[in-house]
C-alpha cells in the first residue's frame, strides 16, 4: 500500500506546509491587530478655529515701496463670528501675533461689514473701506459693537455715556 505523499505524486497539499499556516497567521494578526486600534490611537479631532484659515498681508507705505507691517483677514460668515469665536479669535490669535491689525470680513455682508482688533480693542459689525490695491482701512463704525479685553481672559462691551 502506498502513502498519501506517494499517490500525489510525493507533494503534500500547500495547506500542510509550514510556512503557508506562517503567513495565514501574519495576515490575521495585520487584520485584527489593527482593528481594535482604530479608536484606541487616533488623536482626537483637533479643534477648529476662525483663525485657522487667516491670510497675513503686508502694510505698505503711501508710496507702496516699502513694507511697514502686516495685518491679517479672515473671510467668515457673520454667523461664525459668536462671542465664543471672538474671544478665542482675540485672545488666542489677535493678542498672541505682532500684526499691526486684524480684521474679520464677513462673506454674507454686501458692505465689506466684518470686525476690526488690535491689541487693546475690537470693534464688530463696522464697515471697512477698500482703496483700489484691494487693502482695507477702517469705514463707519458708529454701529459697531466695541469690545475691550479684560483681566480674565474675557471680553467685556464697552459702555460709552451719551
Amino acid at each position: 500500500m502506498k502513502d498519501k505523499a506517494t499517490k500525489s505524486n510525493g507533494k503534500k497539499p500547500i495547506f500542510k506546509k509550514w510556512w503557508f499556516w506562517v503567513i495565514i497567521v501574519v495576515v490575521l494578526s495585520a487584520i485584527f491587530g489593527n482593528m481594535g486600534s482604530n479608536d484606541e490611537n487616533k488623536p482626537e479631532q483637533a479643534e477648529s478655529h476662525i483663525y485657522d484659515n487667516a491670510q497675513v498681508k503686508d502694510v505698505m507705505n503711501g508710496s507702496r515701496t516699502e513694507k511697514i507691517g502686516e495685518y491679517s483677514i479672515i473671510e467668515i460668515s457673520s454667523e461664525e463670528v459668536t462671542d465664543e469665536a471672538l474671544t478665542d479669535w482675540y485672545f488666542n490669535y489677535v493678542a498672541k501675533n505682532d500684526f499691526n491689525w486684524c480684521m474679520i470680513l464677513y462673506t454674507d455682508k454686501d458692505d465689506n461689514m466684518g470686525v476690526y482688533a488690535i491689541d487693546t480693542m475690537i470693534q464688530k459689525d463696522l464697515l471697512f473701506e477698500q482703496d483700489e490695491y484691494g487693502d482695507y482701512s477702517v469705514g463707519d463704525s458708529s454701529n459697531a459693537t466695541v469690545y475691550v479685553p479684560t483681566e480674565n481672559d474675557t471680553l467685556k462691551i464697552m459702555e460709552f455715556d451719551e
